[in-house]
Formats: C-alpha cells, structure tokens, sequence
C-alpha cells in the first residue's frame, strides 16, 4: 500500500490567514458585490453551504444574531440542493457585532435598489445573495472563480470561503478569541480602516 508523501500530505493541510491578512482580504474586495460574503466568511465562521443560502430571515437585527436554517448538500452529479442543517444546529445563534448589522443593512438597501431595477426577474426575494439569475450564489456559478479572479488581482494568495471558516476556528482555538472579538479585530469602523 502506498502512502501519500509528506509533501502530499502538506498541500492538504489548512493554512489559515491572519487577523492581517483577513483585513488585506476585506480592503481588496470592498465595494464588490462578494464583500459581503466574504465579510461574514471572516466574521462568523459559518460553513459556505450556510452562507449561500441565509435569507433576510435568518438575519435578527433588533438581537443582533443570526440563526442559519438551511445549507447545502451535494445532490445529483456537480449540482447542490438545499437542506435543513443538522439537527440542533437551525437554533444555533451567531452573535453579529454592530459594524456587521450596519454592513449587512447597506447591503440590504443596495440589493433593494438593484431589485427595484429589474422588477420581477428578480429571484428569491428574501436570499441575502439572490440575483437576477438564480435564487442563490451557488458554487456552480463560478463564485468560487470569481473570488479567486478577485484575490489575485489584489495580489493576495487563491483563499476560499472554507479556508476562511478554518481561519476563524483556528483564531478561536488557538488565540482564545470569541466571535465577538474576531468581528471587532476586522471591522473598520472599530479599528479604523485596515491596511
């Protein structure tokens, strides 16, 4: 039996960014339209299938957390469909400090503006990432490729929304931080803009 080679072995394993480097992430992309995604990627380590799918509904303003319902999950071949997340998991509530409310809300009105300007070929009307085209971001609409597209072109390494849900755990794990934390360490509007 043959086994992997150490340095196969080293291409698997996780590599997360620093606090720095989340900050260089948030200032390259900001003003895109994945900002967002990637913001809260940064600041709530939710998995990606969580992300893609979160409504207007899961989002609790007046509480200031948000609550994932649905993810999701390989389905027929190269295609995902939605589910309910694990057992236990859809009362999971992930504080959001208010630098991400305030971001999540000029999201929201931008979104309602782009809504207003294509009427009724706008799908999914409660989805934080739904478009014009389909009722979610999902991973085979080249997101993936065009947040690659976007790092690159800042110069940055070809990170993925995982990778940054590692890159939380691991900030939480091995620093001791809480969410909390995290969200004020990358919001700008706390520590002044990143650089």
């Amino acid at each position: 039996m043959n086994q992997p080679s150490d340095e196969a072995n080293h291409s698997k394993l996780v590599h997360p960014l620093t606090l720095e480097q989340a900050r260089e992430v948030l200032l390259a992309i900001k003003g895109h339209p994945l900002w967002i995604l990637v913001y809260l990627a940064l600041t709530t380590g939710q998995r990606p299938g969580e992300l893609l799918v979160l409504t207007w509904q899961d989002i609790d303003f007046e509480h200031a957390f948000l609550t994932p319902q649905r993810t999701l999950v390989p389905g027929s071949p190269g295609q995902f469909r939605e589910a309910r997340v694990k057992a236990g998991a859809h009362n999971r509530r992930v504080p959001l400090r208010p630098g991400i409310l305030a971001a999540l809300q000029t999201y929201r009105e931008m979104q309602q503006r782009q809504r207003e300007q294509v009427e009724t070929r706008w799908y999914n009307h409660d989805s934080l990432f739904g478009t014009v085209t389909r009722a979610q971001m999902y991973p085979d609409d080249d997101l993936f490729e065009g947040l690659q597209q976007l790092l690159k072109q800042a110069g940055l390494p070809g990170w993925s929304l995982h990778h940054f849900r590692q890159s939380v755990a691991t900030w939480v794990f091995t620093q001791g931080m809480s969410l909390e934390e995290i969200q004020a360490a990358l919001d700008e509007n706390e520590r002044g803009p990143a650089v």
